[in-house]
């Protein structure tokens, strides 16, 4: 990684902030010292770094379900974009990946939650329409079937 980091978000960029980013890049810590020690001359870098290190604590602590619900929506949106620009072989693995994170986590259209009501996974819905909108492609992760 470089040594002369400069700050990728802006001249005025919140300096916690931008050690985040560049700690997400791959930076060293002694490269984002020298950086901080250049751009922010009167900021502790060892406090920036730390600050940084409590955000990635913190945002871990979320609850499991959300992740899984924020990635599975994420999904959802890559194989629109996948299927909108055509690219029906990285669509297929898009597909895969969520189908198989949904059941990595026991998520299943079949499944019930605490209350009798089915679970809202769509996976084997977003296939069925990857594969009705890709005619003689037949079912996106293969096979006969929508999973």
């Amino acid at each position: 990684m470089s040594n002369d980091l400069t700050p990728t978000m802006g001249p005025n960029a919140d300096p916690k902030a931008q050690v985040i980013a560049w700690l997400i890049e791959g930076h060293t810590d002694h490269d984002i010292k020298q950086a901080i020690a250049q751009h922010w001359p009167n900021r502790a870098a060892t406090k920036l770094l730390r600050a940084a290190v409590d955000h990635f604590a913190e945002a871990a602590q979320c609850d499991v379900d959300v992740v899984i619900g924020w990635a599975l929506e994420l999904y959802r949106e890559l194989i629109r974009k996948n299927l909108a620009s055509g690219d029906l072989a990285e669509a297929r693995k898009v597909i895969k990946d969520m189908v198989d994170l949904a059941a990595k986590h026991g998520v299943h259209s079949e499944t019930e939650n605490k209350d009798g009501l089915e679970k809202g996974c769509e996976a084997r819905e977003i296939v069925a329409e990857a594969a009705a909108e890709s005619p003689g492609e037949g079912n996106p992760l293969g096979g006969d079937a929508p999973p």
